[in-house]
């Protein structure tokens, strides 16, 4: 039988974890951005604005300077089409609930699908417990029946 395939694990050093974590910090908080200018457009004014994730991220940057009137830390010609605080205050509580709920269906997809050091993977299993292959290996268990023919 074929040796069991290695898994590299993908945080091999402390640098790599602190990349990754960084990397996830600044995904979420531009998507969260975004996602909140998004809501509070469509919420207010029914429509969608011309926002890249980067100019969010931007916004996202620039937003503790402006707490009092959001709208001022997103350019210019988007400002009309956004709400006042209170709007953006609901579009980013209702952004919040989306983005947490995707997060933890992304963890809970990822613990079920990490491989564990000592335990077999369900391919494994699957290989050496399926029917098939306790079929194929009953002459190996039981040399008595090499005389019977086994069904395949």
């Amino acid at each position: 039988m074929p040796p069991a395939p290695q898994h590299r694990a993908i945080l091999e050093s402390a640098t790599d974890a602190i990349l990754l974590l960084s990397l996830t910090v600044i995904a979420v908080i531009s998507t969260g951005a975004w996602l909140t200018g998004q809501l509070a457009a469509l919420f207010s004014h029914g429509k969608w604005l011309p926002a890249s994730v980067g100019q969010s991220l931007t916004a996202a940057w620039r937003l503790p300077g402006d707490a009092r009137d959001p709208r001022r830390a997103w350019p210019a010609s988007m400002r009309p089409d956004l709400p006042g605080p209170i709007g953006f205050l609901i579009a980013g509580m209702v952004a919040s609930l989306v983005i947490v709920a995707i997060m933890l269906g992304l963890g809970w997809w990822a613990l079920g699908h990490r491989p564990q050091r000592g335990f077999a993977s369900r391919a494994q299993i699957r290989d050496t417990l399926s029917e098939r292959a306790v079929i194929r290996r009953a002459p190996v268990v039981r040399p008595s029946l090499l005389k019977r023919r086994l069904p395949r």
